[in-house]
């Protein structure tokens, strides 16, 4: 299934699916992140220890929030919430 798209605001909610139960899930971003994120045709959900994920189809090592955050593989990208969902820039922090 392609990832569908709606903007509202400057926030983008992206429409990603769980392939293995078939669930349906929102993910958030900026809307100046939007091009970055469309380059990769489709984007997944995956399960990790005890948080869920956006991932690019196929991979499990392109992982949304840190391309949002543009970080370097020495460097961890964190959800303030604790929603990695919620990859709005104003939510995510990087750690070192």
């Amino acid at each position: 299934m392609q990832n569908r798209y709606s903007i509202t605001n400057g926030i983008v909610s992206m429409t990603v699916e769980r392939k293995s139960t078939n669930e349906m899930f929102t993910v958030t971003f900026n809307e100046e992140d939007l091009e970055k994120v469309a380059e990769y045709d489709l984007w997944m959900v995956q399960k990790s220890h005890d948080s869920v994920y956006a991932v690019k189809s196929g991979t499990s090592n392109i992982l949304l929030h840190r391309l949002i955050r543009d970080e370097a593989s020495n460097k961890k990208v964190f959800a303030k919430d604790n929603i990695y969902f919620n990859c709005t820039r104003n939510n995510l922090y990087v750690k070192k």
